[in-house]
Order: structure tokens, then C-alpha cells, then sequence
């Protein structure tokens, strides 16, 4: 399969591929593992000439050659993919013992949840890290004399000697501190979430670099608060800091505070933080490029521009021969235009002989247009088939307003949910939202409503009896064209007799189910002409509730929606990224934005693996 190719068009939803295992990162900063002197070598020898890192990288070239750089990469990558694993497993296993199917994720259960699975991780992989420590230190040169080098062959060798001549209680030398270095990722989690409050109250949204910065700036905080645990903890590794009589947690503390203290009398308070500027480099570093690997795939060089008659081109400027190319579209207020971008584009990758051309569209264009009008046409499916046609292969969206528009393609289709999402923001950003409940406002987002209401065990109510807008009275109740008829009449055959068709009268307004002294918060899939959620909104008042939230995937808010959203009774707007609505945030601060780019960075990595795509769709449910 070739390589991944994502080419944006207009306006970009935060998406990105090319999740690269972790160990990539570490291959590329494991020269800054074996050169920062306070690592492994010189926390064990202390007798070490050179105190700074580009001094200790010259030493090791001088001494062993370029290979010394990278001595013990083997096991050192055998630890880390056991870690990881042992780590995320369990991780993953406590979330779905404790949250169950219908939990929410909180930050104060993610940080106990990770400490649990980081001391799993510790008793289960420390020796690993032991045999890790003694094999790349395996073939230095120690300054201290009373440092006896090893000899081993290899993994196996060195777990069956560290045994045989130590016991298999050395196998978990240094585990107290390795537990305590547990709360390395808590401490860079409470200062990230800080730093991202307190400049939030600064900025709206946090850019890629914000976001970079802040990761890097707590990554480096918490690194340097536990450094000198680090060095007891390769002293510890090595073994051959002095007998050990007994083992037990009070040994092993007393043992820890004596070599924090031995390190401080020999060579000054400043011997705990030696090496810290190769470990920052190397743990930043890190941090950096598993930002960027999450980012994946850069975006692909296309040159788009409009000729003096508005026509469209496109130049694509780089080869995208047998590869997948992902391209994204949002929904801007010129549908027509990006459509035809998006048409362009993909034919233009067609013709490239892409290997497969799969279409990003968060939200579809046209998608309220899947049913019959009067002398109409259901545009939905004509645009489907124009996407077919010109070369697309594939497509990824989110909450179409009909699930059967699925159905007007022949190409796969992954229609992603958003729900999970809001969820997720009622619970974590209303107050008391269990004294909530979920409304519909009208009986076609009923279904929705109850799904939101069921997964969150709360009440549900419908408004009843809506205002209908002068398009919907002209639906004839047909989801495909009539057949072509040679003639038209108003008037039918005298032999045929058809019951008298009684018109529709409006039903006075009623709200079905109690909503009085609570916050109500209104599901809908899009939120475009504000009108209707205006007059709920009054409704809902008029009943008792005493806070109105609008929640829906997509936010179009076209024409003056952001001035009658403000001026309205309802009291917060929140909506997906699916569409950019950044001037409608500005003219209106009720609009809230709920981010789902990782869903749709997730999809895309997945697709172009070749995995499988049901995980995304755990406990979702037929409604939603």
C-alpha cells in the first residue's frame, strides 16, 4: 500500500494520520539516552571526566566509535514495547471494568486509572528495565574502578546470571523508585490541564503549536521535579551499589535516601540534576515527536485558485501515484463551490492514478435534501453519484441527516457518530446536569433524544405541535423521483374512487413530559435556521425549565443565527467542529465548540492500516 497522502480542501477539520509506534520516537532520540551523563553510565560512574552531554557524545566516539552511541538499542526497545504494552492494557482493561459500557471518563478517574496501570506496569516489566540497564552498559569504559564490568551474552544469558549470582529478588532492583517516578505523568497532566486553564482565559482555541508548547512546557516540569529519582533508580538497576542484607519497602527506602544523600555530600546538591539538560532534550524531544506523529502525514501540495470566469482548477503538485489519498472537505458558506472543488480534486487524483481517494466530509452538502418534493429531486443522491462517478472510493462523514442517504452510494461509507462526544461535554462541562432533561423539538428528533436520554439516564420530553416551515408542507412523503408520466391532470378518472384527503391542521403546541425546575438541553443532528430552537427555547421557559442548552453535530448557523441566538432565551449553543464557524463564535459567545478531529484522525489511520473500523463504533446506538 502506498503511503498516505491528505490533501485538505478549503478549510481543514483538525485531522491527521500516521500513528508511527512510540519506539520510533525513542530510536531517534537514543543517542540522548546514552550520551546525557547522569543516564544509566554515569549515574552508576560517577567517576565520569565530562559533566555535559556534547562532551560525554565525544568521549563515547573517541572510546568506542559511533556504535557505542547506540549500545544496548536492542533490549532497550524490548522494554519499551513491553511497557507500553503492559501499561495500555491494563489501562484499557481497568476504563472498561471500571466505566463499564455506559461510563464517562473524568480527569480524576483517568489519573487513578493511570496510576494503577503504571504500578502494574512497574512490578510486571522492572525487570526487563534491569536487564535493559546492565546491557547497555555492557562494554563502557568506567573512570571508577570499583565498578566491575559485565559480560553478558545476551537477554536470556543476562536473566539467568542476574539470578543465579544475585537472586531473583535483583531482578526488581530500583522498584520504588520506578514506583514513585509513577507520578511523573500525573504531575505533567495537572500542570498541562493548568497551563491550558489559565491561558485559556487569554485565548478561545488552542492552536496545534499552543498546544505543542504546553505539552513540552509540562512534559519538561514534571521531568525535572522527578530527576533525582532517576538517579538512584540506574544506580539501583546496575546492582552493584553494596550488599543487599534485606529486601522489603523500609529497606528499599532507607537504601534510596542514603544514595540521594551519598551523591549530595560527594559531589554537591547540584550532582541530583547532572544530565538534566540531555534528559529534557531527550524526554521533550520525545514528547515532540509523538505530538507530530500523531499529526501524521503532512498536507499535500495542491494548488487551487479560480480563473477570471470563477471556474475551478486545480493543480496537484506533488506525485500521489499508488497512494491513498485522504482529501477533506468541510461545509463552508459556499456549498456549490467547495462541492465542485471536491469533485474536482478527486477526479484530478483519479486521473494521478492514486490507488484509492477516499473523501473526508464531515458534514455531506446537500444532505437535507434526501427526500422527495413537489416537482423537485432528491439532490442527495444525485450528488452521491457525482462523487462516484468522478473517482471516489471511499467516504468518511459524520451524522448524515438521513442514515439511508448511505444507501445512494455504491462505495463504502463510514458514517461516524458524534454523540459520544456531546455526551461527554454534558457531563463534564454542565453543572448538575442529572437535573436534566433531554428534549426533542420536534417528534422527527425523538429517536435521537431518547438515545441521548437513555445513555445518560435521564428524562426525556418532546415538543409537540411545532411551527412548520413552508418547505416541509410541500413534501409529498416520497424517498425516490416518480416515474416520468406522459401527461398530467388535477383531476382523476370519473370510474376511480379516492378517499376525500383531509388536510393538515397544526396541533396547538404541548410539551410531552415534565421540564419544570430543570436545565433542558435540546438534541438535534443540525442547527442552521435558529428559529425553531428560539421558540422551543421560549416554551421550555414558559414551562418551568430554568436553563436551555442546543446541542447538534453540525453547526451551519447560517443568515442571523448568531444575533438570534443571542438574543434568545437559550443559554449555550454547542456544536462539533464538522463545519468552521469561528465569525459566528465572534458574534455570539453562546456558541460553544466541541472538538472531534481524533475521531477522524482515528478513521483515517485505520482505514489506510487496513483495520478494522468497529471500534469507532462501540456503543453506539441504532439511533444515535
Amino acid at each position: 500500500m502506498g503511503v498516505v497522502s491528505v490533501v485538505g480542501v478549503v478549510s481543514v477539520v483538525g485531522v491527521v494520520v500516521g500513528q508511527v509506534p512510540r519506539h520510533g520516537a525513542e530510536d531517534f532520540v537514543f543517542v540522548l539516552r546514552q550520551s546525557r551523563p547522569c543516564d544509566c553510565g554515569s549515574h552508576v560512574d560517577d567517576k565520569r571526566v565530562s559533566k555535559c552531554t556534547p562532551g560525554v557524545v565525544a568521549e563515547i566516539l573517541d572510546e568506542e566509535g559511533l556504535k557505542g552511541l547506540y549500545r544496548g538499542w536492542f533490549p532497550a526497545i524490548c522494554s519499551l514495547c513491553c511497557s507500553n504494552f503492559v501499561y495500555f492494557y491494563t489501562f484499557n482493561g481497568l476504563k472498561e471494568l471500571w466505566l463499564g459500557k455506559r461510563g464517562s471518563s473524568t480527569p480524576g478517574k483517568d489519573i487513578v486509572m493511570g496510576l494503577i496501570a503504571g504500578t502494574v506496569n512497574v512490578l510486571v516489566t522492572t525487570p526487563m528495565w534491569v536487564v535493559n540497564t546492565r546491557l547497555k552498559l555492557q562494554g563502557a569504559r568506567f573512570r571508577n574502578t570499583k565498578i566491575k564490568p559485565t559480560s553478558y551474552t545476551g537477554i536470556f544469558d543476562a536473566f539467568r546470571r542476574i539470578v543465579g549470582d544475585e537472586g531473583w529478588g535483583a531482578l526488581w532492583n530500583g522498584t520504588l523508585p520506578s514506583l514513585l517516578l509513577v507520578f511523573n505523568p500525573a504531575i505533567q497532566f495537572m500542570v498541562y490541564e493548568g497551563l491550558k486553564r489559565q491561558l485559556g482565559k487569554a485565548k478561545n482555541e488552542f492552536t496545534a503549536v499552543d498546544i505543542l508548547i504546553i505539552g513540552a512546557l509540562a512534559k519538561a516540569v514534571a521531568t525535572t521535579s522527578t530527576y533525582p529519582l532517576q538517579t538512584v533508580q540506574s544506580t539501583l538497576r546496575y546492582g552493584q551499589h553494596g550488599p543487599v542484607k534485606k529486601r522489603g519497602v523500609m529497606r528499599s527506602l532507607k537504601q534510596m535516601v542514603s544514595l540521594l544523600a551519598q551523591r549530595v555530600h560527594q559531589m554537591g546538591p547540584g550532582a541530583l540534576y547532572r544530565g538534566l539538560e540531555a534528559k529534557l532534550l531527550q524526554t521533550v524531544l520525545t514528547a515532540t515527536l509523538m505530538f507530530l506523529l500523531r499529526l501524521g502525514s503532512e498536507l499535500g501540495k495542491v494548488q487551487m485558485f479560480q480563473e477570471a470566469n470563477r471556474e475551478t482548477r486545480v493543480q496537484i503538485q506533488q506525485s500521489v501515484r499508488g497512494k491513498d489519498v485522504f482529501i477533506i472537505q468541510t461545509c463552508p458558506r459556499d456549498v456549490n463551490t467547495a462541492v465542485m472543488e471536491l469533485l474536482i480534486m478527486t477526479y484530478a487524483c483519479r486521473t494521478s492514478s492514486a490507488q484509492n481517494i477516499i473523501g473526508v466530509v464531515p458534514y455531506f452538502p446537500y444532505s437535507k435534501q434526501c427526500k422527495m418534493r413537489k416537482r423537485g429531486s432528491i439532490v442527495c443522491k444525485l450528488l452521491a453519484s457525482m462523487l462516484c462517478k468522478a473517482g471516489l472510493s471511499h467516504l468518511i462523514t459524520m451524522d448524515l441527516h438521513q442514515k439511508e442517504i448511505q444507501g445512494f452510494f455504491n462505495i463504502p461509507v463510514d458514517n461516524l457518530r458524534a454523540s459520544p462526544f456531546l455526551i461527554q461535554y454534558i457531563q463534564e462541562e454542565i453543572p448538575d446536569y442529572r437535573n436534566a432533561v433531554i428534549v426533542a423539538k420536534s417528534p422527527a428528533s425523538a429517536k435521537r433524544a431518547q438515545s441521548f436520554a437513555e445513555r445518560l439516564r435521564l428524562a426525556l420530553a418532546v415538543i409537540h405541535g411545532e411551527a412548520q416551515d413552508a418547505e416541509s408542507d410541500m413534501v409529498d412523503g416520497r424517498h425516490s423521483p416518480p416515474p416520468s408520466m406522459p401527461k398530467s391532470s388535477a383531476s382523476i378518472h370519473p370510474s376511480l374512487e379516492m378517499p376525500v384527503m383531509i388536510a393538515k391542521e397544526k396541533p396547538p403546541i404541548t410539551v410531552v413530559g415534565d421540564v419544570g425546575g430543570r436545565i433542558a438541553i435540546i438534541v438535534d443532528d443540525i442547527i442552521d435556521v435558529v428559529d425553531t430552537f428560539v421558540v422551543a427555547a421560549e416554551i421550555l421557559k414558559e414551562r418551568g425549565a430554568y436553563k436551555i442548552y442546543v446541542m447538534a453535530t453540525h453547526g451551519l448557523l447560517s443568515s442571523d443565527a448568531p444575533r438570534l441566538i443571542e438574543e434568545s432565551l437559550i443559554d449555550e449553543v454547542v456544536v462539533t467542529s464538522t463545519i468552521p464557524h469561528e465569525v459566528q463564535k465572534l458574534q455570539c459567545h453562546k456558541i460553544k465548540t466541541v472538538d472531534i478531529s481524533s475521531i477522524l484522525a482515528e478513521a483515517i489511520r485505520r482505514i489506510h492500516n487496513g483495520e478494522s473500523m468497529s471500534y469507532l463504533f462501540r456503543n453506539i446506538g441504532v439511533d444515535d
